[in-house]
């Protein structure tokens, strides 16, 4: 039984290393980045339009990029 397990653990652990990160990885890593960094920006935008502090337009922005991250997440079905 015990052996069991260490195969079970041997053959997670290779799974686990078959996994690979390529070029396209890369490129949605970095689109995603961009894509956040707009929601902040618009976000950010918005609190210093309607005349907010720096300290809340810097929480807009965050709770902006947060909730459209979150729903791009929800809506392209990842967890």
């Amino acid at each position: 039984q015990q052996q069991q397990q260490q195969q079970q653990q041997q053959q997670q652990l290779n799974t686990a290393k078959t996994i690979e990160y390529d070029e396209l990885d890369g490129a949605l890593d970095t689109l995603d980045a961009i894509g956040l960094s707009a929601f902040a920006i618009i976000g950010a935008q918005n609190g210093v339009r309607a005349g907010m502090p720096m300290l809340v337009s810097a929480i807009c922005g965050m709770a902006t990029s947060t909730f459209g991250g979150m729903t791009r997440d929800v809506l392209c079905g990842r967890p």
